[in-house]
Parts: C-alpha cells; structure tokens; sequence
C-alpha cells in the first residue's frame, strides 16, 4: 500500500515510511509527507482542509494500524516475500536533519506566515480548527479488494453491512467494527480499550 502523496510504499520499520494518521480527519499520510507539511505545529489535511495540531511532534501521531496490518497480512499470503528495505541510520539522520530544517523554516516563517494562515484558515470552520473531543472520533476505514477480520469480535469487516464498518480509533490507530466500538462505548466515548491491545489499555480522555 502506497502513501498517496509521495507514492512510495509504507515500511512499518522505516521511520518515514511509516503511515501515520492525522487525527482530526482520519486520513493517512507517511511520516515523511506528514512532516515536510506541518507549518507551526500544525498540518491542513490535503484531503479535506481539516486542521490537525502536532503540538508534540508528528512521531506522536497514531500509527495507522490497519495498513500496518494488511501489509504484514498481504506479506503473509505472498509466502513471506515481500521487498524490504533495512531501517539504517542514513534514515534517522535524514529525518534528523528535516526535523531541524522544519523547526528553522517555521521559525523563519512564522511571523510572514501569520497572514496567509488566518486568510487560509477561515474558510476552516472552528470546531474543524479545533483539536478537542475530535482526537477519539471515529472514523472509517476503507481497504478495497482486501478482507479483514475484527480483532475483537472475529467477524469480517464489510462496508456494506453498518455495524461490521471498520473504524479507527484516532487517539490510538487500532481498528475495530462499528458493532465492537458501540459495545466498548460509554457517554459517546470508549472508556477503555479492550486487553486485545495491553499496551494501549488506558482513559483515553
């Protein structure tokens, strides 16, 4: 699966191949994309125009667990083989060295960028700007010609069937189906995600 920006194939073990989520809209990038077009700590989707904040680095946003999932399934069905490429060092210091560049473009550019932005932005209702209750929306998950299974209860997701709709949980990157999210919810808010993911089980608000 491909990272409709650059084109190149995601690799859950290289860092800038690796497809993380923005979580106001729940669109996919690479990290690489996602960083070369986040502006003081915030990236317009180039999908739908939403706002997402990257208060704490892009490395903080959701991996999107899905595609991870049907690229090791997909690799599965291929016997195994699949082309990788080795996570080396060359990338970390060139995602490094973006780091620092960005951090001095947007310091370079923050104040002659203040007016465009507020012109660009107001065509962005506020509650899309915003990045409050929206981190844990759900959202859906789209995968054409591949069949994937609900982890939790087992059954196939189909987008033609409402209740077996995969989505995403946006504050984590872990799917689920409609019926399971429902299931799981209290006061319109997952409490605490199932021991399916240990290393996630917590509030998410």
């Amino acid at each position: 699966m491909d990272c409709k920006i650059c084109l190149q194939k995601y690799k859950g073990n290289i860092r800038k191949l690796t497809p993380r989520m923005l979580t106001k809209c729940g669109h996919t990038m690479c990290e690489s994309c996602i960083r070369k077009q986040t502006r003081n700590q915030r990236i317009v989707c180039p999908y739908d125009r939403k706002v997402t904040e990257v208060r704490n680095g892009v490395d903080q946003l959701p991996k999107n667990y899905a595609v991870l999932e049907m690229m090791e399934e997909s690799k599965t069905g291929n016997g195994g083989v699949e082309e990788d490429v080795k996570d080396s060092g060359d990338d970390d210091e060139e995602e490094d060295s973006e780091d620092s560049e960005d951090s001095e473009e947007d310091s370079e550019d923050s104040e002659d960028s203040e007016d465009s932005e507020d012109s660009e932005n107001s065509d962005i209702s506020s509650d899309e700007s915003s990045d409050s209750d929206d981190s844990v929306t759900r959202r859906d998950v789209r995968i054409p010609g591949f069949t994937m299974d609900c982890k939790i209860c087992l059954r196939k997701y189909n987008v033609t069937v409402p209740n077996r709709t995969p989505r995403i949980l946006t504050k984590c990157g872990h799917t689920m189906c409609h019926y399971c999210i429902q299931q799981q919810t209290d006061d319109e808010k997952i409490t605490v995600l199932p021991e399916i993911f240990p290393k996630t089980m917590r509030f998410l608000k």
